[in-house]
């Protein structure tokens, strides 16, 4: 997001890591993981898959993916907060997901290595986007899934609830469980300052990395999942 440098974000979401998932749950009311299992649904996800979370943070769709796949798929998360992977590993020590410290602009991985590739809320906060789903398509098979869950701007009859909700609400929730009203300020921000689904899905067209490019928005546009075939 303009303003927003790569180790200025790193930088906050640092500071968060502690309180990032009690703060999802509180934040979205824990609809948050109802949107993730909207986003497993479509994935369609196989046991034998090699699969690789995005800017995976504290690991949560990586292990509900997991969890998915009876345990069986091979599943890789990757991020650039060392803090938020060390919650991760910590937190899921008793999974065989393989935790990476990495930049998802370049992503470490050979071409046509991953089944499924995947990021949830973590796109916006790339500098930029359009690279970092050329690196998701390059790493995973041709004719294999690229899914992408996403918070956007909002239908125009919700844009008075989103701002109440963006600038007040999270704010002042982030200053009483997190101590840090800036990060949360700052979530509302960058959602404002994003595609929505329509403006993501002409990205992914544009592109022309993928077929069969759909969407699926939920709460007015707020959230919303899109997805496409590597060609």
């Amino acid at each position: 997001m303009k303003g927003y440098s790569t180790d200025r974000i790193n930088t906050m979401f640092s500071r968060i890591a502690g309180v990032y998932d009690f703060m999802n749950d509180i934040i979205s009311l824990g609809t948050h993981r109802q949107i993730r299992k909207k986003l497993i649904d479509i994935a369609e996800i196989k046991p034998d898959y090699k699969i690789l979370d995005c800017a995976t943070g504290t690991g949560t769709l990586a292990v509900m993916m997991y969890r998915a796949s009876g345990g069986r798929a091979q599943i890789t998360g990757i991020d650039n907060c060392h803090e938020m992977l060390e919650i991760a590993r910590k937190k899921h020590h008793h999974t065989h997901i393989r935790w990476i410290y990495g930049d998802c602009h370049s992503l470490p991985f050979p071409d046509k290595t991953f089944d499924l590739t995947t990021i949830a809320f973590g796109i916006r906060n790339m500098e930029d986007p359009l690279q970092v789903l050329k690196e998701m398509a390059r790493v995973t098979k041709s004719g294999k899934k690229v899914i992408i869950l996403e918070g956007g701007k909002p239908h125009i009859y919700f844009l008075p609830l989103f701002y109440v909700y963006s600038f007040i609400y999270l704010p002042f929730v982030g200053a009483l469980f997190a101590r840090n009203p800036a990060a949360y300020l700052y979530l509302g921000r960058s959602i404002k300052s994003f595609y929505s689904m329509d403006e993501f899905l002409e990205l992914m067209k544009k592109s022309e990395l993928f077929t069969e490019v759909t969407g699926t928005s939920f709460a007015g546009g707020i959230c919303y999942i899109c997805s496409g075939k590597v060609r």
